[in-house]
């Protein structure tokens, strides 16, 4: 999340899907009027989301994750506002973590925190952002040779059974 904007990502086994997204404008701190009651609304919209969308019998953990103290702001208020429902029973799974800005390309972010890492060790999204981090070592490390990418060079791999991790994006696809 970020000031005013809150996107709902589903990480799951194969893929990373966005739920849904809440944007609300959100007056400047020091225009006074008016900004402690729109950032409650705010959380209040994302609070519904959260209750709408999350089904903690499915969903191993929610994280929270935003640039400075608003994911610590928002748990707080959903713990306080969420009065006998499942998020009181779950909020063992409700984790906060660090993310440099509130757009989808800081869920790389999210995925490599420890702490999210380890709630989710044992899930195929975790093993895809090991491979990725594995690859992204490896290019820089100057172990270019034990890598490649484009589909030419893929398939030459392919031809002579070296591929030991394949790793296949959303573009690839298309």
């Amino acid at each position: 999340m970020h000031e005013g904007l809150a996107h709902f990502f589903l990480v799951g086994g194969i893929l990373t899907t966005t739920k849904f997204r809440i944007q609300t404008a959100i007056l400047r701190k020091h225009a006074d009027f008016g900004y402690e009651a729109a950032l409650n609304e705010f959380f209040e919209s994302v609070l519904q989301g959260v209750t709408r969308h999350v089904v903690f019998k499915v969903v191993r953990c929610l994280v929270i994750a935003s640039p400075g103290f608003r994911k610590d702001q928002f748990r707080k208020y959903m713990l306080e506002e969420a009065e006998g429902q499942p998020i009181l029973e779950n909020k063992s799974q409700i984790l906060v973590a660090h993310s440099s800005l509130g757009y989808k390309h800081s869920l790389k972010d999210v995925l490599e925190d420890p702490k999210i890492m380890e709630m989710i060790t044992d899930t195929k999204a975790a093993k895809e952002v090991l491979a990725l981090k594995d690859f992204n070592a490896m290019l820089t490390k100057a172990e270019e040779s034990r890598t490649c990418y484009g589909p030419k060079h893929v398939e030459i791999a392919n031809e002579q059974q070296a591929i030991q991790t394949l790793l296949i994006t959303e573009c690839a696809l298309q």
